[in-house]
Protein backbone atom coordinates (compact mmCIF):
# COMPACT_ATOMS: atom_id res chain seq x y z
CA UNK A 1 0.00 0.00 0.00
CA UNK A 2 1.35 3.42 -0.96
CA UNK A 3 2.39 5.77 1.81
CA UNK A 4 0.56 9.08 2.07
CA UNK A 5 1.20 12.43 3.75
CA UNK A 6 -1.80 13.83 5.61
CA UNK A 7 -2.66 17.53 5.76
CA UNK A 8 -5.50 18.19 8.20
CA UNK A 9 -7.64 21.32 8.37
CA UNK A 10 -6.82 23.59 11.31
CA UNK A 11 -6.09 27.32 11.49
CA UNK A 12 -7.06 29.48 8.54
CA UNK A 13 -3.34 29.79 7.70
CA UNK A 14 -3.07 26.01 7.32
CA UNK A 15 -6.44 25.77 5.56
CA UNK A 16 -5.38 28.36 2.99
CA UNK A 17 -2.17 26.37 2.57
CA UNK A 18 -4.16 23.17 1.95
CA UNK A 19 -6.20 24.93 -0.71
CA UNK A 20 -2.95 26.30 -2.16
CA UNK A 21 -1.54 22.75 -2.30
CA UNK A 22 -4.69 21.56 -4.08
CA UNK A 23 -4.23 24.30 -6.67
CA UNK A 24 -0.60 23.23 -7.13
CA UNK A 25 -1.73 19.63 -7.65
CA UNK A 26 -4.36 20.75 -10.15
CA UNK A 27 -1.72 22.79 -11.99
CA UNK A 28 0.34 19.58 -12.27
CA UNK A 29 -2.72 17.53 -13.22
CA UNK A 30 -0.90 15.24 -15.69
CA UNK A 31 1.48 13.91 -13.03
CA UNK A 32 -0.68 14.36 -9.93
CA UNK A 33 -3.74 12.49 -11.20
CA UNK A 34 -4.56 9.75 -8.73
CA UNK A 35 -1.86 10.97 -6.34
CA UNK A 36 -4.14 12.74 -3.86
CA UNK A 37 -7.57 12.38 -2.29
CA UNK A 38 -9.94 14.09 0.16
CA UNK A 39 -11.38 12.38 3.22
CA UNK A 40 -13.46 14.73 5.35
CA UNK A 41 -11.13 17.31 6.95
CA UNK A 42 -7.95 15.67 5.62
CA UNK A 43 -6.06 15.98 2.32
CA UNK A 44 -3.93 12.92 1.57
CA UNK A 45 -1.08 13.19 -0.94
CA UNK A 46 1.16 10.37 -2.16
CA UNK A 47 4.48 10.66 -0.33
CA UNK A 48 6.57 9.42 -3.25
CA UNK A 49 5.00 12.02 -5.51
CA UNK A 50 5.84 14.82 -3.05
CA UNK A 51 9.45 13.66 -2.79
CA UNK A 52 9.91 13.42 -6.57
CA UNK A 53 8.15 16.57 -7.80
CA UNK A 54 9.89 19.95 -8.05
CA UNK A 55 7.66 21.75 -5.55
CA UNK A 56 9.37 25.11 -5.95
CA UNK A 57 8.90 25.08 -9.71
CA UNK A 58 5.28 24.02 -9.27
CA UNK A 59 4.76 26.81 -6.73
CA UNK A 60 6.02 29.37 -9.24
CA UNK A 61 3.97 27.95 -12.12
CA UNK A 62 0.77 27.96 -10.05
CA UNK A 63 1.25 31.57 -8.96
CA UNK A 64 1.95 32.66 -12.52
CA UNK A 65 -1.20 30.88 -13.66
CA UNK A 66 -3.29 32.61 -10.97
CA UNK A 67 -1.87 36.05 -11.76
CA UNK A 68 -1.82 35.73 -15.56
CA UNK A 69 -4.75 38.12 -16.05
CA UNK A 70 -3.66 40.58 -13.37
CA UNK A 71 0.07 41.10 -13.87
CA UNK A 72 1.78 44.06 -15.51
CA UNK A 73 4.36 41.97 -17.34
CA UNK A 74 1.88 40.19 -19.69
CA UNK A 75 0.38 43.59 -20.55
CA UNK A 76 3.83 45.07 -21.17
CA UNK A 77 4.77 42.18 -23.45
CA UNK A 78 1.47 42.31 -25.41
CA UNK A 79 1.75 46.09 -25.68
CA UNK A 80 5.28 45.90 -27.10
CA UNK A 81 4.15 43.29 -29.64
CA UNK A 82 1.38 45.62 -30.81
CA UNK A 83 3.85 48.50 -31.09
CA UNK A 84 6.19 46.31 -33.12
CA UNK A 85 3.39 45.47 -35.55
CA UNK A 86 2.58 49.19 -35.95
CA UNK A 87 6.25 49.99 -36.62
CA UNK A 88 6.20 47.58 -39.56
CA UNK A 89 3.71 49.87 -41.27
CA UNK A 90 4.42 53.42 -40.13
CA UNK A 91 5.94 55.73 -37.53
CA UNK A 92 4.11 56.09 -34.27
CA UNK A 93 1.74 58.94 -33.52
CA UNK A 94 2.30 61.05 -30.42
CA UNK A 95 -0.13 59.12 -28.23
CA UNK A 96 1.29 55.78 -29.41
CA UNK A 97 4.83 57.01 -28.78
CA UNK A 98 3.90 58.00 -25.22
CA UNK A 99 2.43 54.54 -24.67
CA UNK A 100 5.61 53.01 -26.09
CA UNK A 101 7.77 54.94 -23.63
CA UNK A 102 5.46 53.97 -20.79
CA UNK A 103 5.89 50.27 -21.63
CA UNK A 104 9.68 50.59 -21.82
CA UNK A 105 9.77 52.44 -18.50
CA UNK A 106 7.80 49.53 -17.06
CA UNK A 107 10.59 47.16 -18.08
CA UNK A 108 13.06 49.36 -16.22
CA UNK A 109 11.30 49.02 -12.85
CA UNK A 110 13.35 47.94 -9.86
CA UNK A 111 11.63 44.56 -9.51
CA UNK A 112 12.53 43.60 -13.08
CA UNK A 113 16.09 44.85 -12.71
CA UNK A 114 16.53 42.44 -9.81
CA UNK A 115 15.39 39.62 -12.07
CA UNK A 116 17.81 40.74 -14.81
CA UNK A 117 20.70 40.35 -12.37
CA UNK A 118 19.58 36.82 -11.50
CA UNK A 119 19.16 35.87 -15.15
CA UNK A 120 22.67 37.04 -16.01
CA UNK A 121 24.04 33.90 -14.39
CA UNK A 122 21.64 31.65 -16.30
CA UNK A 123 22.21 32.69 -19.93
CA UNK A 124 24.21 34.92 -22.23
CA UNK A 125 21.66 37.41 -23.51
CA UNK A 126 19.77 38.65 -20.45
CA UNK A 127 22.80 40.71 -19.47
CA UNK A 128 22.10 42.95 -22.45
CA UNK A 129 18.32 43.24 -21.99
CA UNK A 130 18.39 46.29 -19.72
CA UNK A 131 20.91 48.02 -22.02
CA UNK A 132 18.75 47.22 -25.05
CA UNK A 133 15.76 48.87 -23.39
CA UNK A 134 17.78 52.00 -22.54
CA UNK A 135 19.13 52.20 -26.10
CA UNK A 136 15.64 51.81 -27.54
CA UNK A 137 14.30 54.67 -25.42
CA UNK A 138 16.89 56.98 -27.00
CA UNK A 139 16.65 55.66 -30.58
CA UNK A 140 15.05 57.90 -33.25
CA UNK A 141 15.71 55.90 -36.41
CA UNK A 142 12.72 53.75 -37.42
CA UNK A 143 14.73 50.75 -38.67
CA UNK A 144 16.93 50.78 -35.60
CA UNK A 145 13.84 50.97 -33.39
CA UNK A 146 12.37 47.93 -35.07
CA UNK A 147 15.62 46.01 -34.78
CA UNK A 148 16.08 46.78 -31.08
CA UNK A 149 12.45 46.03 -30.26
CA UNK A 150 12.65 42.72 -32.10
CA UNK A 151 15.70 41.74 -30.02
CA UNK A 152 13.90 42.63 -26.80
CA UNK A 153 10.78 40.66 -27.77
CA UNK A 154 12.89 37.64 -28.67
CA UNK A 155 14.44 37.68 -25.20
CA UNK A 156 11.10 38.22 -23.45
CA UNK A 157 9.58 35.27 -25.31
CA UNK A 158 12.04 32.90 -23.67
CA UNK A 159 10.16 30.78 -21.09
CA UNK A 160 12.84 31.21 -18.44
CA UNK A 161 12.94 35.00 -18.85
CA UNK A 162 9.15 35.26 -18.85
CA UNK A 163 8.91 33.17 -15.69
CA UNK A 164 11.57 35.07 -13.74
CA UNK A 165 10.42 38.54 -14.72
CA UNK A 166 6.77 37.81 -14.07
CA UNK A 167 7.40 35.95 -10.82
CA UNK A 168 9.58 38.79 -9.57
CA UNK A 169 6.59 41.07 -10.04
CA UNK A 170 4.24 38.59 -8.32
CA UNK A 171 6.60 38.41 -5.36
CA UNK A 172 5.74 42.04 -4.56
CA UNK A 173 2.15 42.24 -5.79
CA UNK A 174 0.87 39.07 -4.12
CA UNK A 175 3.32 37.10 -1.97
CA UNK A 176 4.46 40.17 -0.02
CA UNK A 177 0.88 40.52 1.25
CA UNK A 178 1.48 37.33 3.27
CA UNK A 179 5.25 36.98 3.83
CA UNK A 180 7.93 39.24 5.18
CA UNK A 181 11.75 38.97 5.06
CA UNK A 182 12.00 35.32 4.05
CA UNK A 183 13.21 33.40 0.99
CA UNK A 184 13.44 35.73 -2.04
CA UNK A 185 11.76 38.55 -0.06
CA UNK A 186 14.73 38.69 2.29
CA UNK A 187 16.96 41.65 1.34
CA UNK A 188 20.04 39.49 1.73
CA UNK A 189 18.72 37.23 -1.04
CA UNK A 190 17.81 40.00 -3.48
CA UNK A 191 20.61 39.07 -5.90
CA UNK A 192 20.27 35.30 -5.46
CA UNK A 193 18.34 32.83 -7.58
CA UNK A 194 14.70 32.91 -6.40
CA UNK A 195 14.24 29.18 -6.94
CA UNK A 196 17.33 28.28 -4.96
CA UNK A 197 16.53 30.40 -1.91
CA UNK A 198 12.91 29.22 -1.90
CA UNK A 199 14.04 25.61 -2.14
CA UNK A 200 16.44 26.07 0.78
CA UNK A 201 13.80 27.81 2.91
CA UNK A 202 10.83 25.49 2.40
CA UNK A 203 11.11 22.56 0.01
CA UNK A 204 14.40 21.06 1.23
CA UNK A 205 13.47 21.01 4.96
CA UNK A 206 10.04 19.57 4.07
CA UNK A 207 11.42 16.69 2.02
CA UNK A 208 14.14 15.96 4.57
CA UNK A 209 11.48 15.85 7.28
CA UNK A 210 9.44 13.33 5.28
CA UNK A 211 12.47 11.07 4.86
CA UNK A 212 14.05 11.51 8.30
CA UNK A 213 13.83 8.98 11.15
CA UNK A 214 15.66 11.08 13.74
CA UNK A 215 14.52 11.23 17.35
CA UNK A 216 11.80 13.83 17.88
CA UNK A 217 10.64 15.40 21.14
CA UNK A 218 9.32 18.90 20.27
CA UNK A 219 5.62 19.33 19.54
CA UNK A 220 4.51 21.24 16.41
CA UNK A 221 2.21 24.11 17.34
CA UNK A 222 0.06 23.65 14.22
CA UNK A 223 -0.46 19.90 13.79
CA UNK A 224 0.74 18.47 17.11
CA UNK A 225 3.25 16.07 15.51
CA UNK A 226 6.75 15.71 16.93
CA UNK A 227 9.96 17.10 15.45
CA UNK A 228 13.61 17.32 16.43
CA UNK A 229 15.41 20.44 17.58
CA UNK A 230 17.13 20.75 14.18
CA UNK A 231 13.82 20.45 12.31
CA UNK A 232 11.84 23.12 14.17
CA UNK A 233 10.81 26.10 12.03
CA UNK A 234 10.12 29.72 12.88
CA UNK A 235 6.91 30.87 11.21
CA UNK A 236 6.96 34.54 12.25
CA UNK A 237 7.68 35.48 8.61
CA UNK A 238 3.92 35.12 8.10
CA UNK A 239 2.23 38.48 8.49
CA UNK A 240 -0.33 38.80 11.23
CA UNK A 241 0.87 35.81 13.24
CA UNK A 242 3.15 36.45 16.19
CA UNK A 243 6.07 38.42 17.58
CA UNK A 244 9.38 38.04 15.78
CA UNK A 245 10.98 35.09 17.56
CA UNK A 246 14.46 35.92 16.28
CA UNK A 247 14.57 39.46 17.71
CA UNK A 248 12.11 39.55 20.60
CA UNK A 249 13.25 36.91 23.06
CA UNK A 250 11.79 38.81 25.99
CA UNK A 251 9.12 38.39 28.61
CA UNK A 252 6.55 37.94 25.84
CA UNK A 253 8.05 34.45 25.51
CA UNK A 254 9.02 34.19 29.17
CA UNK A 255 12.58 34.54 27.86
CA UNK A 256 12.27 31.25 26.02
CA UNK A 257 10.79 30.89 22.54
CA UNK A 258 8.46 27.90 22.48
CA UNK A 259 6.40 28.50 19.35
CA UNK A 260 7.60 26.28 16.52
CA UNK A 261 6.10 24.38 13.61
CA UNK A 262 7.36 21.27 11.83
CA UNK A 263 8.78 21.52 8.27
CA UNK A 264 5.61 19.97 6.85
CA UNK A 265 3.40 22.66 8.38
CA UNK A 266 5.97 25.34 7.54
CA UNK A 267 5.79 24.31 3.89
CA UNK A 268 1.99 24.34 4.07
CA UNK A 269 1.94 27.80 5.65
CA UNK A 270 4.36 29.10 3.01
CA UNK A 271 1.95 28.30 0.17
CA UNK A 272 -1.05 30.02 1.77
CA UNK A 273 -0.80 32.88 -0.81
CA UNK A 274 -2.02 30.31 -3.35
CA UNK A 275 -5.16 29.64 -1.31
CA UNK A 276 -6.40 33.23 -1.38
CA UNK A 277 -8.40 34.41 -4.40
CA UNK A 278 -7.74 37.82 -5.89
CA UNK A 279 -10.61 40.26 -6.18
CA UNK A 280 -9.22 43.46 -7.66
CA UNK A 281 -6.74 44.79 -5.09
CA UNK A 282 -7.65 42.48 -2.21
CA UNK A 283 -7.40 38.75 -1.53
CA UNK A 284 -10.13 36.64 0.03
CA UNK A 285 -10.27 33.19 1.57
CA UNK A 286 -13.38 31.46 2.90
CA UNK A 287 -12.40 29.40 5.93
CA UNK A 288 -14.20 26.09 6.42
CA UNK A 289 -12.91 23.48 8.86
CA UNK A 290 -15.27 20.57 8.31
CA UNK A 291 -14.47 19.23 4.86
CA UNK A 292 -11.64 19.68 2.33
CA UNK A 293 -13.91 19.13 -0.68
CA UNK A 294 -16.31 21.84 0.50
CA UNK A 295 -13.36 24.13 1.25
CA UNK A 296 -12.32 23.72 -2.38
CA UNK A 297 -15.84 24.22 -3.74
CA UNK A 298 -16.62 27.32 -1.71
CA UNK A 299 -13.44 29.18 -2.69
CA UNK A 300 -13.69 30.54 -6.21
CA UNK A 301 -10.82 30.92 -8.60
CA UNK A 302 -9.34 34.37 -9.15
CA UNK A 303 -11.52 36.87 -10.99
CA UNK A 304 -9.94 39.17 -13.55
CA UNK A 305 -8.78 42.50 -12.23
CA UNK A 306 -10.66 44.50 -14.86
CA UNK A 307 -13.72 46.05 -13.24
CA UNK A 308 -15.76 45.60 -16.43
CA UNK A 309 -14.91 41.90 -16.65
CA UNK A 310 -15.68 41.57 -12.95
CA UNK A 311 -19.12 43.11 -13.38
CA UNK A 312 -19.92 40.99 -16.43
CA UNK A 313 -19.51 37.89 -14.30
CA UNK A 314 -22.74 38.97 -12.52
CA UNK A 315 -21.26 37.98 -9.18
CA UNK A 316 -19.81 39.85 -6.26
CA UNK A 317 -16.76 38.70 -4.38
CA UNK A 318 -18.93 37.30 -1.58
CA UNK A 319 -21.79 35.96 -3.70
CA UNK A 320 -19.18 34.12 -5.74
CA UNK A 321 -17.91 32.42 -2.60
CA UNK A 322 -21.21 30.99 -1.35
CA UNK A 323 -21.37 27.21 -1.64
CA UNK A 324 -24.58 26.90 -3.61
CA UNK A 325 -24.40 23.12 -3.59
CA UNK A 326 -24.93 23.10 0.17
CA UNK A 327 -28.46 22.34 1.26
CA UNK A 328 -28.01 24.14 4.57
CA UNK A 329 -26.38 27.52 4.97
CA UNK A 330 -24.12 28.13 7.96
CA UNK A 331 -22.12 31.07 9.23
CA UNK A 332 -19.08 31.62 7.01
CA UNK A 333 -15.75 33.16 7.96
CA UNK A 334 -14.16 35.22 5.19
CA UNK A 335 -10.53 36.29 5.61
CA UNK A 336 -9.46 39.41 3.71
CA UNK A 337 -5.80 40.24 3.05
CA UNK A 338 -4.21 43.19 1.30
CA UNK A 339 -6.15 45.96 3.03
CA UNK A 340 -3.65 46.52 5.83
CA UNK A 341 0.03 45.67 5.62
CA UNK A 342 0.35 43.32 8.58
CA UNK A 343 -3.22 42.44 9.46
CA UNK A 344 -6.09 40.36 8.15
CA UNK A 345 -9.71 41.42 8.23
CA UNK A 346 -11.98 38.63 9.42
CA UNK A 347 -15.62 38.85 8.37
CA UNK A 348 -18.14 36.53 9.97
CA UNK A 349 -21.04 36.27 7.55
CA UNK A 350 -24.09 35.14 9.48
CA UNK A 351 -26.57 32.63 8.16
CA UNK A 352 -29.26 35.32 7.92
CA UNK A 353 -26.97 37.53 5.81
CA UNK A 354 -26.19 34.61 3.50
CA UNK A 355 -29.90 33.90 3.03
CA UNK A 356 -30.57 37.58 2.22
CA UNK A 357 -27.73 37.62 -0.29
CA UNK A 358 -28.94 34.43 -1.90
CA UNK A 359 -32.57 35.58 -2.10
CA UNK A 360 -31.59 38.96 -3.59
CA UNK A 361 -28.80 37.85 -5.91
CA UNK A 362 -30.42 39.21 -9.09
CA UNK A 363 -31.17 42.59 -7.54
CA UNK A 364 -27.65 42.76 -6.09
CA UNK A 365 -26.16 41.95 -9.50
CA UNK A 366 -28.27 44.74 -11.05
CA UNK A 367 -27.14 47.13 -8.33
CA UNK A 368 -23.54 46.13 -8.97
CA UNK A 369 -23.71 47.63 -12.47
CA UNK A 370 -24.97 50.99 -11.19
CA UNK A 371 -22.47 53.88 -11.26
CA UNK A 372 -21.44 55.57 -8.05
CA UNK A 373 -23.56 58.57 -7.10
CA UNK A 374 -22.45 61.79 -5.50
CA UNK A 375 -24.00 62.60 -2.13
CA UNK A 376 -22.76 65.63 -0.19
CA UNK A 377 -19.57 65.86 -2.27
CA UNK A 378 -18.83 62.18 -1.67
CA UNK A 379 -19.10 59.42 -4.27
CA UNK A 380 -21.02 56.46 -2.88
CA UNK A 381 -20.82 52.89 -4.15
CA UNK A 382 -24.43 51.84 -3.60
CA UNK A 383 -23.70 48.16 -4.00
CA UNK A 384 -20.98 48.27 -1.38
CA UNK A 385 -23.20 50.21 1.03
CA UNK A 386 -26.05 47.72 0.66
CA UNK A 387 -23.70 44.75 1.08
CA UNK A 388 -22.21 46.28 4.22
CA UNK A 389 -25.70 46.75 5.64
CA UNK A 390 -26.63 43.16 4.80
CA UNK A 391 -23.47 41.80 6.42
CA UNK A 392 -24.14 43.94 9.51
CA UNK A 393 -27.85 43.03 9.45
CA UNK A 394 -28.77 46.73 9.26
CA UNK A 395 -31.73 48.27 7.45
CA UNK A 396 -31.28 50.25 4.22
CA UNK A 397 -33.94 52.91 4.91
CA UNK A 398 -31.42 55.64 5.70
CA UNK A 399 -29.53 54.82 2.50
CA UNK A 400 -32.79 54.95 0.50
CA UNK A 401 -33.54 58.37 2.02
CA UNK A 402 -30.08 59.72 1.10
CA UNK A 403 -30.31 58.35 -2.43
CA UNK A 404 -33.83 59.67 -3.03
CA UNK A 405 -32.97 63.09 -1.65
CA UNK A 406 -29.99 63.39 -3.99
CA UNK A 407 -31.77 61.98 -7.01
CA UNK A 408 -34.83 64.20 -6.57
CA UNK A 409 -32.54 67.22 -6.33
CA UNK A 410 -30.43 66.25 -9.36
CA UNK A 411 -33.28 64.89 -11.51
CA UNK A 412 -31.42 61.59 -11.85
CA UNK A 413 -33.22 58.23 -12.36
CA UNK A 414 -34.53 56.69 -9.14
CA UNK A 415 -34.17 53.09 -10.30
CA UNK A 416 -31.17 52.42 -7.98
CA UNK A 417 -33.37 53.43 -5.03
CA UNK A 418 -36.02 51.01 -6.31
CA UNK A 419 -33.51 48.15 -6.34
CA UNK A 420 -32.41 48.97 -2.78
CA UNK A 421 -36.05 49.08 -1.66
CA UNK A 422 -36.74 45.66 -3.21
CA UNK A 423 -33.78 44.24 -1.29
CA UNK A 424 -34.87 45.97 1.91
CA UNK A 425 -38.43 44.70 1.51
CA UNK A 426 -37.11 41.15 1.33
CA UNK A 427 -35.17 41.80 4.55
CA UNK A 428 -38.26 43.24 6.24
CA UNK A 429 -40.36 40.30 5.10
CA UNK A 430 -38.06 37.86 6.88
CA UNK A 431 -38.36 39.74 10.17
CA UNK A 432 -42.09 40.49 10.27
CA UNK A 433 -44.74 38.20 11.67
CA UNK A 434 -48.10 39.97 11.42
CA UNK A 435 -51.65 39.60 10.13
CA UNK A 436 -51.05 42.74 8.08
CA UNK A 437 -48.01 41.47 6.19
CA UNK A 438 -47.24 43.10 2.87
CA UNK A 439 -46.57 41.21 -0.34
CA UNK A 440 -44.27 42.09 -3.19
CA UNK A 441 -47.39 42.81 -5.22
CA UNK A 442 -48.34 45.50 -2.70
CA UNK A 443 -44.99 47.23 -3.17
CA UNK A 444 -45.34 47.07 -6.95
CA UNK A 445 -48.89 48.46 -6.73
CA UNK A 446 -47.80 51.41 -4.59
CA UNK A 447 -45.03 52.15 -7.05
CA UNK A 448 -47.54 52.12 -9.92
CA UNK A 449 -49.94 54.41 -8.02
CA UNK A 450 -47.11 56.87 -7.50
CA UNK A 451 -46.50 56.84 -11.25
CA UNK A 452 -50.19 57.53 -11.85
CA UNK A 453 -50.09 60.56 -9.54
CA UNK A 454 -47.06 61.83 -11.44
CA UNK A 455 -48.89 61.45 -14.74
CA UNK A 456 -51.97 63.27 -13.40
CA UNK A 457 -49.82 66.20 -12.22
CA UNK A 458 -47.98 66.38 -15.57
CA UNK A 459 -51.26 66.39 -17.49
CA UNK A 460 -52.75 69.08 -15.25
CA UNK A 461 -49.70 71.34 -15.52
CA UNK A 462 -49.11 70.41 -19.18
CA UNK A 463 -45.43 69.61 -18.64
CA UNK A 464 -43.28 66.61 -17.93
CA UNK A 465 -40.60 68.58 -16.11
CA UNK A 466 -39.96 66.81 -12.80
CA UNK A 467 -39.26 70.16 -11.13
CA UNK A 468 -43.02 70.57 -10.64
CA UNK A 469 -42.85 67.51 -8.34
CA UNK A 470 -39.99 68.71 -6.13
CA UNK A 471 -42.00 70.47 -3.45
CA UNK A 472 -44.40 67.53 -3.08
CA UNK A 473 -41.59 64.95 -3.15
CA UNK A 474 -39.55 66.71 -0.47
CA UNK A 475 -42.55 66.97 1.86
CA UNK A 476 -43.31 63.27 1.43
CA UNK A 477 -39.64 62.33 1.79
CA UNK A 478 -39.32 64.21 5.09
CA UNK A 479 -42.48 62.57 6.39
CA UNK A 480 -41.04 59.13 5.54
CA UNK A 481 -37.73 60.03 7.18
CA UNK A 482 -39.31 60.83 10.56
CA UNK A 483 -41.99 58.13 10.29
CA UNK A 484 -44.87 60.64 10.28
CA UNK A 485 -47.68 58.50 8.87
CA UNK A 486 -50.44 61.07 9.45
CA UNK A 487 -48.66 63.86 7.57
CA UNK A 488 -47.74 61.53 4.70
CA UNK A 489 -51.33 60.27 4.32
CA UNK A 490 -52.83 63.76 4.54
CA UNK A 491 -50.51 65.11 1.82
CA UNK A 492 -51.17 62.13 -0.46
CA UNK A 493 -54.96 62.27 -0.01
CA UNK A 494 -55.16 66.03 -0.67
CA UNK A 495 -52.88 65.78 -3.71
CA UNK A 496 -54.78 62.84 -5.22
CA UNK A 497 -58.07 64.69 -4.74
CA UNK A 498 -56.64 67.84 -6.33
CA UNK A 499 -55.41 66.07 -9.47
CA UNK A 500 -58.10 63.38 -9.65
CA UNK A 501 -55.54 60.59 -9.18
CA UNK A 502 -56.26 57.13 -7.70
CA UNK A 503 -56.06 57.07 -3.90
CA UNK A 504 -53.57 54.47 -2.57
CA UNK A 505 -55.86 52.57 -0.20
CA UNK A 506 -52.89 50.31 0.63
CA UNK A 507 -51.84 53.03 3.06
CA UNK A 508 -54.46 51.54 5.37
CA UNK A 509 -52.00 48.69 5.95
CA UNK A 510 -49.46 51.24 7.14
CA UNK A 511 -51.97 52.79 9.53
CA UNK A 512 -52.84 49.37 10.97
CA UNK A 513 -49.18 48.28 11.15
CA UNK A 514 -46.56 51.04 11.28
CA UNK A 515 -43.83 48.59 10.27
CA UNK A 516 -45.28 48.61 6.76
CA UNK A 517 -45.10 52.38 6.40
CA UNK A 518 -41.47 52.77 5.24
CA UNK A 519 -41.82 50.12 2.52
CA UNK A 520 -45.13 51.41 1.15
CA UNK A 521 -44.25 55.11 1.37
CA UNK A 522 -40.85 54.69 -0.31
CA UNK A 523 -42.39 52.61 -3.10
CA UNK A 524 -44.99 55.36 -3.68
CA UNK A 525 -42.36 58.10 -3.64
CA UNK A 526 -40.11 56.23 -6.08
CA UNK A 527 -43.10 55.83 -8.41
CA UNK A 528 -43.84 59.55 -8.14
CA UNK A 529 -40.26 60.36 -9.23
CA UNK A 530 -39.80 57.69 -11.88
CA UNK A 531 -38.41 58.57 -15.34
CA UNK A 532 -38.37 57.02 -18.79
CA UNK A 533 -34.85 55.78 -18.03
CA UNK A 534 -36.19 54.04 -14.94
CA UNK A 535 -38.89 52.44 -17.05
CA UNK A 536 -36.39 51.12 -19.61
CA UNK A 537 -34.24 49.70 -16.81
CA UNK A 538 -37.24 47.92 -15.34
CA UNK A 539 -38.15 46.45 -18.70
CA UNK A 540 -34.63 45.10 -19.11
CA UNK A 541 -34.85 43.45 -15.71
CA UNK A 542 -38.21 41.93 -16.58
CA UNK A 543 -36.60 40.29 -19.59
CA UNK A 544 -34.02 38.77 -17.25
CA UNK A 545 -36.76 37.42 -15.01
CA UNK A 546 -36.63 39.90 -12.13
CA UNK A 547 -40.07 40.82 -10.78
CA UNK A 548 -40.27 44.64 -10.87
Amino acid sequence: MKEEVAFELGSFYANAGILGLIRMLECDHKKSEGKYRFDGPVLYVDKEYLLDIDLTELFMQTLISLEQDNGKFPRIYDGLKNIYELLQERTLEKEEQNKFMELLNGLCSNSYQGAYNILKKKNNYSEDLYDLVKDLKKEKNLESEKNLLNQILTILEDDEVHKYLFFREIAYSRIQKFWDSVSFLNRNNAKKDMKEVHYDAFEKPFKEYLSSTSKRDICCEECGELMSDKEKCNYSYLKGTTADTSRKKNDFWNYRVNSWVCPRCNFLLSIMPLGFSRYQSTFLFVNINQDVQRLKNVNASDIKKSEDDWKKQNQDKLLNLIDKESSSLKNIEVIEAGVYDNRYLIHLIRKESLEIMKDNEKNLVSLLSMPRIRINNEYINLYKEVMNNILSLKDNYLLIYRVLKEQIYSNMPVYPAWLILKIQFNISLKRKESDHMLTEKDIDSMNFLGQQLQQAIFESKKTDDRKVLHSLSYKLLNAVRIGDIDTFCNIVLRTCASYDAPVPVLLMKAIKNHENFADLANAYLIGLEYTKKDNSSQNEEKKEGVNI
